[in-house]
């Protein structure tokens, strides 16, 4: 069974030249188009949603919630397309998806309590189920937004603390082993950056491909750590530095929205389930 790295590995030069020997790429799909009509309707979708909601709220209060649910599935769509065709999408997307599903399953029941569609009894009965389902959708989302940027950040502490055998790699060029039809779509795509570096008489290659690593100008050298005892193992500063900006705010944010989340259902459910 293949082992999942959080942090990428750099790989036997061989391995490299085998890959991209045997390596077929796909019929390019019209990325650029893809993009520009997936980014147009995202950025459209939620004026005209905010519009229609705010016009409905208080004449048409089912459409309004029907029209979030919808908002909601679109967004779902679209991240669920983007990975079909191999478009980078965060997990963290996915966890706020389900967060803002969450707090829109409380915003439907006390839209319905304010208009006079459910009375407060009734809204009161149905508390445990709604709260549940707030419960049910928290779970993955704060593994989605809070869990993993710590794993990561821990990782990347981790990798540091073995890597401590300086070496220098240099840029060799790029390579297309790997690339997906959205990959080899993209106009502005020119490859993975590979850095290679020697270490006891074997020359390793560090792919620089993922949305999470960095790529240097061509024919840049860089510094980075390796492990002595295990040299595909490598820790590049400029690399951690990208990720710890990207997963702290994430992170932070994250924690605090879902420390908000806490104190809502227990203020909520101590009623409810009498704790």
């Amino acid at each position: 069974m293949k082992r999942h790295e959080i942090l990428p590995k750099a790989v036997p030069l061989p391995e490299i030249i085998r890959q991209e020997e045997e390596w077929k790429a796909p019929p390019p799909l019209n990325s650029d188009h893809i993009n520009t009509w997936l980014t147009a309707g995202s950025y459209s979708i939620i004026p005209l949603f905010v519009f229609l909601f705010i016009l409905l709220l208080e004449t048409a209060t089912i459409v309004s919630i029907i029209l979030l649910v919808l908002l909601l599935v679109y967004f779902a769509a679209v991240n669920i397309y983007s990975l079909r065709i191999g478009r980078k999408v965060s997990a963290y997307n996915f966890g706020v998806l389900l967060l803002a599903a969450a707090g829109s399953v409380q915003m439907s029941v006390l839209m319905l309590e304010a208009v006079g569609h459910i009375t407060i009894e009734e809204e009161v009965a149905i508390r445990p189920a709604w709260l549940a389902i707030q419960c049910i959708l928290c779970v993955p989302a704060f593994i989605l937004m809070v869990v993993q940027p710590l794993v990561v950040l821990i990782a990347i502490f981790a990798r540091r603390m073995r890597c401590t055998r300086e070496v220098r790699s240099e840029f060799k060029g790029c390579g297309y082993a790997g690339i997906n039809a959205y990959e080899a779509g993209l106009s502005d795509f020119v490859g993975a950056a590979h850095y290679h570096y020697e270490a006891d008489g074997a020359v390793y290659v560090a792919v620089y491909r993922e949305h999470t690593t960095v790529t240097y100008p061509r024919g840049s050298d860089n510094y980075i750590r390796i492990d002595p005892d295990y040299p595909e193992y490598y820790y590049d500063p400029d690399t951690a530095r990208e990720l710890r900006r990207l997963c702290f705010p994430r992170f932070f944010v994250s924690l605090g929205l879902f420390a908000v989340f806490a104190l809502n259902i227990a203020i909520f459910g101590f009623n409810a389930f009498a704790f």
